[in-house]
């Protein structure tokens, strides 16, 4: 092959090349510039027809045996009903009722039975499983599985093969616990505003006073030579007027709470200052501040269950289930855990006996 037939074809391959790098950039061109791209299947509402405002009933089911939360509504607000009627957190089951309304998906991911398990979406295994109930509409039940990726959950309509990826959701948003829909602040009031705390358990009885909110505490029985602790003092206080439940159990009280024999009776008694009307004051001078507003509460420590007690103030119609961690300090609590011998007082004048020139001899 001569120089000049080698050179002639190089070129006409370049010619080629060019031709198909042009075509290659004009189908480009087509394609993100405004031509037939495929687009991407639009998100379908899982559930169509079902709007927040109509429902009246949700049924939460976790995946261990009874762990269940039923929430019903009561007029604008909801109720834990599975809690014996505790109230709920209104806002927030209407939040969440208003996400599973909105849950949608654009992708099927299987319709074989078989696949219902490994994917925790099928009728006797599942993360969870929802019941809702709504006015003038068919119950509603549906399962949530696993999660292959960050708010990504699959999702199954009872009665149907088809799981469906659906966005923005994961099974632990739904909540299998009752302190997951209820204000779980069970009593509180304010420590600084005791003026009397008096703890029976099985150790004896701590019976703490003070005159007045703004004064010092006085423990009764306190003997000779000792002093309170007043940090162990102060932990009891705050121990005995912020409780947190685990679980509300309803207004009905159990044998087996046992209440007839608590393990602990707490009463504390507060005073609230009362603030006089502005017509109180006249041009004879001020006049004497009036009486502070006085309450008394107390809450009794039942039996132990598990890790828990059952738990019972006398300001609030329900008993309700704490953690150890709230009962242990009533429990648990002895008089001389709050106290502590003195520390001897040096006679005066020793502390500079020794000091340098504090004797001479002569």
């Amino acid at each position: 092959m001569t120089k000049r037939s080698a050179s002639e074809q190089t070129a006409r391959l370049n010619r080629t090349l060019g031709i198909l790098l042009v075509a290659q950039l004009v189908v480009v061109g087509v394609v993100y510039l405004g031509g037939d791209s495929p687009k991407a299947p639009k998100a379908e509402q899982l559930f169509a027809g079902l709007k927040a405002d109509d429902v009246n009933l949700l049924k939460v089911y976790g995946d261990k045996q009874g762990e269940v939360v039923e929430l019903a509504k009561s007029g604008d607000d909801w109720l834990l009903r599975s809690g014996g009627d505790y109230p709920a957190q209104s806002d927030k089951v209407k939040e969440m009722i208003g996400k599973l309304a909105a849950l949608s998906s654009s992708e099927t991911v299987t319709e074989q039975q078989s696949h219902q398990r490994k994917l925790e979406v099928a009728d006797d295994k599942y993360q969870r499983k929802v019941e809702i109930q709504r006015k003038g509409g068919k119950p509603l039940t549906f399962f949530i599985g696993s999660s292959p990726a960050f708010k990504r959950v699959h999702v199954r309509l009872a009665g149907e093969k088809a799981v469906h990826l659906a966005g923005e959701f994961s099974a632990w948003d739904l909540s299998t616990n009752a302190g997951g829909w209820v204000d779980t602040q069970y009593f509180k009031t304010d420590s600084k505003q005791v003026v009397s705390l008096s703890l029976k358990n099985n150790h004896g009885t701590i019976t703490l006073t003070r005159a007045a909110a703004d004064q010092a505490w006085a423990l009764e029985g306190l003997p000779a030579g000792q002093k309170l602790k007043s940090g162990d003092v102060d932990g009891l206080v705050n121990a005995a007027t912020a409780i947190t439940l685990e679980a509300p159990l309803g207004k009905n009280k159990q044998a087996d709470y046992g209440f007839d024999n608590p393990l602990a009776t707490l009463t504390l008694v507060t005073e609230k200052p009362v603030k006089a009307p502005a017509s109180a004051a006249s041009d004879a001078g001020p006049t004497a501040a009036p009486a502070p507003e006085r309450q008394t509460v107390t809450i009794l420590v039942g039996a132990k269950v598990g890790d828990s007690y059952y738990l019972k103030a006398s300001n609030s119609p329900f008993y309700v289930k704490v953690g150890s961690w709230v009962a242990r300090p009533l429990v648990d609590k002895k008089r001389t855990d709050l106290s502590e011998a003195e520390k001897a007082k040096q006679p005066q004048g020793q502390a500079h006996s020794d000091g340098p020139g504090a004797s001479q001899a002569s």
